[in-house]
């Protein structure tokens, strides 16, 4: 983590809100394809990294979701356990969904936690 780069933690139950997108083929997973889809016609409205992703995928992600207005958090859960809640193998650094409901719901539920 580097100073200046305030990412909010996200709470495990508005993480498991992202399983919710993911049963409706709406969640982004993988860093590359949230950057990519951050730019594109259908950007996520929240996007969450994984707690060891690499520095260089942080700033990325950091710099690219401040410039277009996506809320940014951080899991408190590494890539492997992320991939493992959604169902997939490997590791998972970074999610992204597109569902505004369900991505209302997880600003609120961090906001919630932090207050």
């Amino acid at each position: 983590m580097t100073e200046g780069r305030d990412i909010p933690t996200m709470p495990e139950k508005a993480l498991k809100l992202l399983g919710f997108c993911r049963r409706s083929g709406k969640l982004v997973c993988g860093a590359g394809q949230v950057l990519a889809s951050v730019s594109g016609k259908r950007p996520p409205f929240v996007a969450v990294i994984a707690s060891d992703a690499s520095e260089r995928t942080e700033k990325q992600l950091f710099d690219k979701c401040s410039h277009r207005g996506v809320k940014l958090f951080r899991a408190d859960v590494t890539g492997e356990e992320m991939a493992h809640l959604f169902g997939k193998t490997g590791a998972v650094m970074a999610a992204g969904a597109t569902d505004q409901g369900i991505a209302s719901q997880i600003i609120r539920l961090t906001q919630s936690e932090t207050e």
